[in-house]
């Protein structure tokens, strides 16, 4: 089935965005750079572009910073810290985009604003997701969520809920990720956002596509490119994985169409996470096809912006996709130099290691190594046994995590409902006293 083309009136978003764009810009030119509303513009611009244009935004984020200082305008400061983050965050710069949450979150605290805190949070939830360090992500993901709902913001409870399917995503707990995926929907529904709503049928597509629903995976897909097709990151997301379910259902032709469409559009932003993604795709196209000699080339590409940005993940998923590339091409020696330097990312990426060692072991088989191939067979199956133990173990604890915060909140509804009904007794306790007096 032929994804459809946009039409004009799905690319209204698009122009909507640029026209706000273009009316902060000349409210900016109108203002005076020292004052509040310079600021608050200003941080409002970064915010619009952290996702097209990350690097301005950083730019106008730290100028806000240096303003805002200037003249004590704390409120500013607490938002362009913000804006900050999200945009260090799109350029994968993680440990920077933590420490800019924190100092928001320090700040909003101080002024006692809660929808500020909430997106702070956020921010700092995703930083620590990405490295990795899923149980406080988890943590400060479900406590804003349950804020969120109790203030009436369904926006960020729709992010919350959204961040939470993730992290189960990521630990292979893709029933539950559902769940918290279809119910960030809902709140897109109320919200009517196409954005929100386009991201979160995007994330269910994904789903579908790792459980192999392809039937449902296209039509979600499909509806979400609908929904974003002005917000030039996630349309390309989506693209990169209506890539990979042409890959899945045999179409070569159209995988690669969306694989460089999506690459194009991950260049155009200058989005190096992306970027990289979208080469490994199409490496993996052409190693599917047995196109070997292509299917390096991009893998090489990958791997060379992965070492320049230091995503050390992405390093080793792509040294082991050319290994395993030179493998299929009959180089065992070659394989096993690229193999080898997986092993310097143990200590972190161990399912890039297992699968390092079954690769090395049909290199070394190829060399008629036996003893060596067998070696490494046993170790490919010891790593990955205690891989799915551990993640095991991740999913048990994600779950206590989810269970315990839940039924604490259980309990804290029931004791605000017991207050409330004791209230209104002594309260109609106290109008019937009066009126004996009477």
């Amino acid at each position: 089935m032929d994804t459809p083309q946009l039409t004009p009136a799905e690319t209204s978003q698009s122009n909507r965005s640029h026209m706000e764009i273009l009316e902060l810009e000349e409210m900016r030119l109108r203002l005076n750079n020292a004052s509040p509303e310079y600021i608050d513009v200003s941080n409002k611009l970064a915010r619009l572009l952290f996702r097209n244009d990350p690097e301005q935004a950083i730019s106008i984020a730290d100028q806000s910073i240096a303003l805002a200082r200037s003249i004590d305008h704390l409120p500013g400061l607490a938002k362009a810290y913000t804006a900050l983050s999200h945009a260090q965050l799109s350029m994968s710069r993680y440990t920077a985009a933590r420490h800019s949450a924190n100092k928001a979150i320090q700040l909003f605290i101080h002024l006692g604003e809660n929808l500020g805190l909430l997106d702070a949070n956020n921010a700092l939830g995703i930083s620590y997701d990405t490295s990795g360090e899923y149980e406080k992500a988890l943590e400060i993901f479900l406590r804003n969520e349950e804020i969120a709902r109790e203030l009436g913001e369904t926006r960020m409870q729709g992010k919350s809920l959204n961040n939470i399917a993730c992290i189960l995503f990521d630990q292979g707990n893709y029933s539950g990720a559902l769940e918290y995926f279809m119910r960030a929907y809902e709140c897109t529904q109320e919200l009517q956002d196409p954005e929100e709503t386009g991201i979160a049928l995007l994330n269910i597509g994904v789903i579908h596509l790792e459980l192999g629903h392809l039937d449902e995976a296209l039509e979600y897909l499909t509806h979400s490119l609908k929904c974003i097709s002005g917000i030039p990151e996630a349309v390309s997301g989506v693209q990169l994985n209506l890539s990979q379910y042409y890959k899945k259902a045999g179409d070569t032709e159209k995988a690669l169409e969306f694989g460089i469409r999506c690459l194009e559009g991950y260049r155009r932003i200058n989005n190096p996470h992306g970027i990289i993604g979208s080469l490994r795709n199409l490496g993996e196209i052409y190693l599917q096809q047995k196109m070997l000699d292509k299917a390096c080339y991009y893998f090489e590409e990958a791997l060379k912006l992965a070492r320049d940005k230091n995503e050390k993940t992405l390093q080793a998923e792509n040294q082991l996709l050319l290994g395993r590339a030179h493998v299929r091409k009959a180089q065992p020696d070659t394989a096993i130099r690229m193999l080898k330097k997986v092993f310097q990312f143990e200590k972190n990426y161990k399912t890039c290691v297992y699968e390092a060692h079954q690769e090395l072991a049909l290199a070394y088989e190829q060399k008629e190594d036996y003893q060596s191939a067998l070696k490494h067979h046993k170790e490919y199956a010891r790593i990955k046994n205690l891989l799915f133990n551990r993640q095991s173990d991740q999913k048990m604890q994600s779950l206590r995590i989810i269970f315990q915060l839940e039924q604490a909140e259980r309990e804290a509804r029931l004791l605000k409902q017991k207050n409330e009904e004791l209230a209104q007794t002594n309260k109609t306790l106290a109008q019937l006293a009066e009126q004996q007096k009477r």
